[in-house]
């Protein structure tokens, strides 16, 4: 590496790995910084192939634009495809709500790009998410618990802990530098413990692993709970001081038949000691000692899980074997993207605060996230979050979409559903460094382009290294990028085009504006309507104002304290959605059918959602394709060998994949039923040079009461399949 690299920052994970870039004309080169706190030097694979992205024939470097009907794209100007953006916005402003165009933007933003899409959805009037829905169950319990939605992801932090349990997670896979850091604490005599239902790469090196049956990680942790408050193993002084564990619940607040009014405050609280019978620590623990698992906590992980107890008093022992020995909790999208994530990742919140570990050095909960800059988009919450997700049934009926740095063709389960909204669309507008499946929905497999009439712009967007702008890594650091070469083609920033389509507003379209408004809930420095005060009515409000006498009420500050007691909160109810189902699947009666568990999986190689690494002939060439992964009693009652197609079904899709045979995929006995799973490779599509049938097609539609996606337990059947294996496919 030359003298004098610049530096930067990669864009494929949360981590925000430090990057040197040392260019001489054409030639790129690419290393690690060994300066920076998170990876000193090292680098994935992903991240050490950057620099050969950037010059791929497959990136767009000019606006395209399809027609309705058409079958192929035509190249327009900047100017053209703004003013036409313009129009369409301009005739969506007087729609009613649920026509109105949406916008959407992906977490793998910069900041800076964030606010200007801020500013347009705010300009337009326009509904919009900006930011990955995908780990919104684990930051929203790690929130609700510790009063953040995750703590710093300091490395030298975990060289202190004595216990690293990774619940959910396969950071070998999806966080390369993170997994570096575990395995240099386990080095150090740190116990490294994995709960998860496959032998990942992640479990292979742990020195405890403990799978379960897919979907029932609440279970296992209700055991845990159970053990737990039976053994004494908490953290009183802890307890005491730092939650509201030791808080008194009065008797004439607690909710008797029916559920309180939404938004009315279930208790008023005061500080007393733990032992009393009505503080909300004996409440909870008498909670507990109530439910299935209070009796032999044992033997209901064997019974729901298929936890042995072998296994499950060594995980006892890990986690409540010395309670002043700290422990890093790190979750993952497996535990967050259930049916009941939500619950298991607050249980597992709670379990991880009854020993305190969150305050001793090496101890916290760490949420590990996908895109760059998902901590970012979670600190700016109040200036860019919003209620609308990738979704079908957020973008159905509607007029418009812009979809900005996200792909949701791929990432979204059911995306059938999906491609049907986008079919019917009037427009829509995509701007990405690549054509990806959400750009070119209409030339996907099975589709006649000749039928769809939405007509769609694609806007070129910047690479990595040729774009300035700060983002938030998961150790909570801010960190900035500098251009280090030139734009290739008509790519622009972000910010850019969404400025000028902001300002276009102020006018309804009249390009001469020569004043812009910018919307005051979005200018720097002003206070910002965060939703605190939607129940002043109720006479719930933030301190200080005054509360009146009739109504009882809460705090929803936490004020430095873990909140173990949750008030009922319209916020939290479950909302009210018109999802409708598809039929079960028509079973082939000709060949063996077997019923399964699936999961979706990714790999090391490539990218969350994106183009980006499938455009990349290195990484193409290690991970060519998609792939179902079974085990050998599977494969036995198929009749298939290793490679051969195997056709995997659900209630919302089917898809054909060559099979991997291994013996990773452990069955659970689950009372009188064996439980067999599977685990099929995600993040493929029609684009890009490694191309394959998408495996979230086959999970259910995302749960409306937690927004996020279940992608990670969903019932399946596998069976062989008439189609032939495709060629240069794994395995």
């Amino acid at each position: 590496m030359p003298q004098h690299p610049k530096q930067t920052i990669c864009p494929f994970c949360s981590l925000g790995c430090g990057l040197l870039i040392e260019a001489r004309g054409a030639d790129v080169q690419v290393a690690g910084d060994p300066a920076h706190p998170i990876n000193r030097g090292a680098l994935c694979a992903r991240g050490a192939l950057l620099a050969r992205s950037r010059t791929s024939p497959l990136r767009a470097t000019a606006v395209r634009y399809r027609p309705a009907g058409a079958s192929s794209w035509e190249q327009r100007s900047w100017d053209w495809a703004l003013d036409r953006i313009t129009g369409w916005l301009a005739a969506g402003r007087t729609l009613p709500a649920p026509r109105r165009p949406v916008m959407l933007g992906g977490a793998a933003l910069d900041c800076e790009d964030i606010l200007a899409l801020a500013r347009l959805a705010t300009a337009w009037n326009l509904p919009h998410g900006l930011g990955a829905a995908s780990v919104s169950t684990a930051a929203q319990a790690v929130q609700r618990t510790y009063g953040i939605p995750t703590f710093d992801f300091a490395p030298d932090d975990f060289l202190r802990s004595r216990t690293i349990v990774v619940w959910g997670a396969n950071p070998a896979e999806s966080h390369p530098i993170a997994m570096r850091w575990f395995l240099a604490a386990r080095d150090r005599a740190a116990r490294f413990v994995v709960v998860d239902p496959r032998l990942t790469r992640t479990a292979a090196a742990a020195d405890l692993h403990i799978p379960l049956c897919p979907g029932t990680d609440l279970a296992l942790i209700e055991a845990l709970l159970a053990e737990a408050v039976s053994r004494g193993a908490v953290n009183r002084q802890f307890l005491a001081e730092r939650s509201d564990a030791a808080k008194v619940l009065h008797e004439k607040s607690e909710p008797a038949g029916a559920a309180a009014p939404p938004g009315a405050a279930q208790a008023s609280v005061e500080t007393e000691r733990l032992d009393d019978p009505r503080s909300v620590w004996q409440r909870l623990a008498a909670a507990i000692r109530r439910s299935p698992a209070a009796d032999n906590p044992a033997d209901f992980a064997q019974r729901q899980c298929g936890v042995s107890k072998n296994r499950f008093a060594a995980l006892c022992n890990a986690m409540f074997g010395d309670d002043r020995q700290p422990i890093a909790l790190v979750v993952g999208n497996g535990l967050a993207q259930q049916r009941l994530g939500l619950a298991a990742t607050r249980s597992l919140c709670l379990l991880h605060a009854f020993g305190g570990h969150a305050a001793r050095p090496g101890g916290g909960v760490h949420v590990l996230g996908s895109d760059a800059n998902v901590r970012g988009v979670w600190q700016m919450a109040n200036d860019a979050a919003g209620d609308a997700r990738p979704w079908a049934s957020d973008i159905a009926g509607r007029k418009g979409a812009i979809i900005v740095g996200e792909n949701p063709a791929v990432c979204t389960a059911a995306t059938s559903r999906l491609f049907d909204a986008l079919d019917r669309l009037r427009w829509c507008v995509v701007a990405d460094l690549w054509e990806n499946e959400t750009a070119a929905f209409w030339r996907r497999p099975g589709a006649d382009p000749a039928t769809i009439s939405t007509e769609v712009l694609l806007l070129p967007l910047p690479h990595p290294l040729e774009l300035t702008g700060t983002s938030i890594n998961a150790a909570g650091m801010k960190q900035r990028r500098e251009a280090i070469l030139p734009p290739v083609g008509d790519a622009r920033a972000v910010r850019d085009f969404a400025s000028r389509l902001a300002e276009a507003s102020s006018t309804g379209g009249d390009d001469n504006a020569t004043k812009p408004t910018v919307p005051q809930t979005v200018r720097p420095a002003k206070p910002l309507e965060s939703g605190s005060t939607a129940l002043h009515e109720l006479g719930v409000d933030l301190p200080p104002s005054p509360v009146p006498q009739q109504s009882p009420a809460v705090s929803f500050r936490s004020c430095g304290s873990g909140e173990l007691w949750l008030p009922l909160w319209s916020s939290l109810a479950v909302e009210e959605r018109t999802d409708v189902f598809e039929h079960l699947p028509t079973l082939p009666t000709d060949r063996p059918v077997v019923s399964v568990l699936a999961g979706v999986v990714r790999l090391g190689e490539h990218a969350l959602q994106s183009v980006f690494t499938r455009a990349m002939p290195w990484l193409v060439e290690m991970a060519p394709g998609p792939f179902v992964e079974l085990s050998s009693v599977v494969a036995a009652q198929l009749g298939v060998r290793q490679g051969e197609m195997v056709r995997v079904f659900s209630a919302h899709g089917q898809i054909d994949l060559p099979a991997m045979v291994t013996r990773r995929m452990p069955a659970f006995q689950i009372g009188e039923r064996k439980i067999e799973q599977i685990a099929v490779v995600g993040l493929f599509g029609h684009c890009g040079l490694a191309t394959g049938p998408t495996a979230s097609s086959l999970a259910p539609p995302s749960d409306p009461s937690r927004r996020c996606d279940i992608q990670k337990a969903f019932a399946a059947w596998v069976c062989r399949s008439d189609v032939r294996r495709p060629p240069n496919s794994l395995p």
